[in-house]
C-alpha cells in the first residue's frame, strides 16, 4: 500500500469542506501553535534592551532616558469586586501607536481581546496570548516595541 496523499492550500481537493474531509480522512493536520509566555519572552530577546520583569506580574520594557517605559505587561484583572487586582499572565496590556490604531487592531478580531474600561482612552489592547499565533503576536509586540523604543534603538533593529 502506498503513501497516503497529503493536502496543502495549493493541492487540495475541490469543494468547501475539504479540510474537514482530509482531516477526518487523517490526510490534513492543522499546524497552527497557540502562543504562549515563552513565545513573548523568545521575542522580547530579538528586540533590542528590552528588560522582562518576571515573577507575579509579568512585563516587557525598554529604557528611555533612563526610564523604563513598558510596551507589554500582565493584566490586573478584579476577580473579586471586594479585593485588589491580581495579575492575569493569560491576558497581555500591549501598547499600540494611537487610539485608532487601537481600534483598527480591536475590531480586526475582536475575539482575541478583552475589554476592560480602565483601558478606555489609553493606547494599549487587552490581548488574550491563546487566541493568538506566535507570528500574529510578534507583530503585535514589535509594534509595542517600536512605539516605545528610542529612536537609535528603532534603527538598529531596521
Amino acid at each position: 500500500m502506498g503513501a497516503k496523499p497529503t493536502f496543502s492550500i495549493t493541492n487540495r481537493p475541490k469543494g468547501i469542506h475539504w479540510a474537514r474531509r482530509a482531516a477526518l480522512a487523517g490526510l490534513w493536520e492543522a499546524t497552527t501553535a497557540v502562543a504562549t509566555l515563552d513565545h513573548v519572552r523568545a521575542i522580547a530577546k530579538k528586540l533590542t534592551g528590552t528588560e522582562v520583569s518576571e515573577g507575579e506580574r509579568f512585563g516587557l520594557s525598554v529604557p528611555v532616558k533612563g526610564k523604563l517605559k513598558g510596551y507589554v505587561w500582565a493584566w490586573m484583572e478584579r476577580a473579586d469586586p471586594k479585593k485588589p487586582k491580581v495579575a492575569n499572565n493569560a491576558v497581555l496590556a500591549i501598547v499600540v501607536p494611537n487610539l485608532t490604531a487601537k481600534e483598527l487592531v480591536i475590531a480586526a478580531s475582536p475575539e482575541k481581546f478583552v475589554d476592560d474600561p480602565h483601558y478606555n482612552g489609553f493606547p494599549a489592547v487587552l490581548a488574550r496570548i491563546e487566541a493568538f499565533e506566535p507570528e500574529e503576536l510578534e507583530d503585535l509586540i514589535l509594534e509595542a516595541w517600536k512605539a516605545r523604543a528610542p529612536k537609535k534603538q528603532r534603527r538598529e533593529l531596521e
